[in-house]
């Protein structure tokens, strides 16, 4: 994977919660989501409560991309240590991450959406 959780800050406050993740080489964050997944004992589970799909984004090796819990509006700047600093919203009420619940970034290879009213792909009504 190009992109790596470094650690969760601040768990539990909700106006600094956030997941601090480092690009391993350029790429577009828009392919990578975070689930948010429940735990027992200390393994985590395929209880997937809430999840995060980044928008299309480039990011450069050793950029740092922060997803917050909080409300707020997607924003970049340059990093004090070189790069850049991406930040992203989740847009929630209340904190995330406790003892019961654990991040899961995912990379997105493939997927296909469906027009749920119609139950077809969407690919098939144009």
């Amino acid at each position: 994977m190009k992109l790596r959780i470094q650690k969760i800050v601040d768990k539990g406050i909700l106006e600094k919660e956030r997941i601090i993740m480092k690009a391993a080489a350029d790429m577009d964050v828009g392919v990578y989501a975070v689930f948010q997944v429940a735990t027992e004992q200390r393994k985590i589970t395929s209880d997937v409560q809430d999840a995060f799909w980044f928008p299309d984004q480039p990011v450069s090796v050793n950029d740092t991309v922060v997803l917050y819990t909080k409300q707020g509006v997607d924003k970049s700047r340059p990093s004090e240590t070189g790069g850049k600093l991406h930040f992203f919203y989740w847009g929630k009420e209340q904190p995330k991450w406790n003892s019961n619940w654990a991040p899961v970034l995912l990379f997105i290879s493939d997927w296909e959406v469906y027009n749920a009213s119609e139950a077809v792909p969407l690919s098939q009504l144009g």
